[in-house]
């Protein structure tokens, strides 16, 4: 992978390649214990050469460190939503919970 990344969603596309969003860089799966936010999806497509096979995407400016959820929709379409790395929603914290919904 081209950085360090816990707790990222992943989605196996219909194109067989496949989605890593999502995550922090440094941390653990644990109440307020992640730091800075992995905004960079990868796509990996295993078909490609050796060397070849992750591209980065257009980063996303919102960060979704840990419960956030994804999914292929039947359009193809990936839908990206909510972000809460409290123990309860805190929305002025250095990480706010996040209930937004992207496609």
């Amino acid at each position: 992978m081209t950085s360090p990344r816990v707790m990222g969603d992943i989605l196996l596309l219909p194109t067989r390649d496949i989605l890593i969003i999502n995550g922090a860089k440094t941390g653990t799966s644990a109440w307020d214990a992640t730091e800075e936010p992995n905004l960079m999806p990868l796509l990996y497509s295993p078909n490609k050469p050796k060397g070849q096979r992750f591209k980065k995407l257009t980063p996303t400016q919102i960060p979704r460190m840990y419960h956030s959820v994804s999914a292929v929709l039947p359009d193809g379409k990936i839908l990206v939503a909510e972000s809460n790395a409290h123990a309860l929603y805190e929305f002025q914290a250095k990480y706010p919970t996040d209930l937004r919904v992207e496609n």
